[in-house]
């Protein structure tokens, strides 16, 4: 009886991987949504190819003939294959919300120091471009945004024409698609480094054989994580 119940938590921690567990909620915005289901793809993908190296040799083992050794053994490589895929793509998520931070998460903090502070420094001179290029009659030296009333101020406004915002606009969209590029590099960069950590034995990950992955964020980032 006990062989047996081992026998089927493989199969229902395998199925249970391979399938993803639901992430999303109801309260959740579109934006929300399309960045779980991006960090899903990515961390399935990475899951797919750390099962393989798993299960390689094994296609010609029958799941009956293993002992219960051989099983828990198996589900706890199962586990460390999740953790370890798990691990790479939080890296890239979280140099992709904010860049550093999944270099920060490796010990590089050269690297993250690197990538926020030209985060950073991009936004800032994005917006302080953008302020400078703005019409004068609209800026604060020549308009008082907490003394002058409501009227001085909605007026000024409406004297522009849209061809007035046009350089602030720009430069708005050219400083936001200079950190989209900087966070796909950093992105890049963070999944790298934590594969490389992980080769090197540097992060490391304990069996969770006793775990099951049931419900939203079940056997999430990090599990087992010792770095």
């Amino acid at each position: 009886m006990k062989k047996w119940l081992v026998i089927l938590l493989i199969v229902m921690v395998a199925g249970s991987l391979f399938a993803g567990s639901p992430r999303h909620s109801r309260s959740m915005d579109h934006r929300s949504m399309v960045w779980m289901g991006m960090e899903m793809e990515m961390e399935e993908e990475l899951l797919k190819h750390q099962l393989e190296a798993v299960l390689a040799g094994k296609e010609n083992t029958a799941i009956g003939d293993l002992t219960i050794g051989e099983a828990e053994e198996l589900l706890g490589e199962i586990s460390i294959a999740y953790q370890k895929s798990a691990f790479i793509a939080k890296s890239r998520a979280m140099s992709m919300m904010l860049p550093g931070l999944g270099q920060f998460m490796n010990d590089d903090v050269g690297m993250g120091v690197l990538f926020l502070s030209a985060d950073l420094l991009v936004g800032a001179g994005t917006l302080l471009g953008a302020y400078f290029l703005l019409p004068d009659e609209i800026r604060f030296n020549q308009l008082n945004y907490f003394n002058d009333s409501y009227a001085t101020i909605k007026g000024r406004w409406e004297d522009q024409s849209f061809a007035d915002f046009l350089p602030s606009i720009g430069v708005l969209a050219g400083g936001g698609l200079i950190q989209v590029v900087l966070r796909g590099v950093s992105s890049k960069h963070a999944a790298r480094l934590a594969e490389q950590n992980i080769a090197e034995g540097k992060i490391t990950f304990e069996p969770k054989a006793y775990m099951l992955p049931v419900g939203p964020g079940a056997m999430g980032f990090g599990m087992g994580l010792k770095f």
